[in-house]
């Protein structure tokens, strides 16, 4: 019996991907640097810290981590508290899944600095009963952990817990710790919906009820 649900942010409740490419992109840009495919399939899954380590080391920046993760957070703030907005239909599935007693967590890569101003604005940071981010945790998606600790905060056994992800990596592993997970086609990561499909229990393209009815109805209350 489905009991709670845990969600990520980037490209799953927010419509942010684009955002984050350009970021990237343009940090690179700044020292020179031409952003590539490769890069962004880099990071995909780590958790900031460990991105901004990875990112001096692979182009040999002289700067600290911390200024890395300064100015990006920099870039990105202003965005999230004033552009980046749901998904279609996502304010009224949490409220629905609220409504009726489901226990809800958020599991991101992201920043609560950087994200919480967004939630806040669109009126869905009262609706969780947890938020855990990498650094939380210590490890980034390709490891569960993110996940088993959410659902410890909400006291839900991975068996009766969604993941809803858009990320293969992200989705395998919290497949390999018995969660129930469903994949968020998101349009930036189109070359990844084969995969992604592939590590979930169905997909959904967005929240609206047609999508939730189409794809859920069999596992859902």
């Amino acid at each position: 019996m489905i009991k709670g649900a845990i969600f990520d942010l980037d490209g799953t409740l927010l419509d942010s991907m684009n955002l984050w490419t350009k970021i990237d992109r343009e940090f690179l840009e700044r020292r020179g640097i031409t952003y590539t495919l490769d890069y962004s399939k880099a990071i995909t899954h780590m958790e900031l810290l460990e991105t901004a380590n990875y990112t001096i080391k692979r182009y040999s920046l002289n700067e600290s981590a911390e200024a890395v993760i300064g100015e990006w957070h920099e870039a990105a703030n202003k965005e999230y508290a004033n552009n980046i907005k749901l998904k279609d239909g996502a304010y009224e599935f949490l409220m629905y899944l609220k409504k009726n007693n489901y226990k809800l967590a958020v599991a991101t890569s992201s920043s609560k600095e950087v994200f919480m101003p967004c939630l806040k604005r669109v009126g869905i940071d009262k609706l969780f009963d947890a938020i855990v981010t990498s650094s939380d945790v210590g490890i980034g998606k390709s490891s569960p952990k993110i996940y088993l600790h959410g659902a410890s905060l909400i006291n839900v056994e991975p068996k009766d817990c969604f993941v809803f992800e858009d990320l293969p990596i992200a989705l395998a592993s919290a497949k390999s710790a018995g969660f129930i997970t469903i994949g968020v086609l998101d349009p930036f990561s189109i070359d990844l919906f084969d995969e992604v499909k592939a590590q979930s229990m169905a997909t959904i393209s967005d929240f609206s009820e047609k999508e939730i009815k189409k794809s859920l109805s069999l596992i859902i209350n």
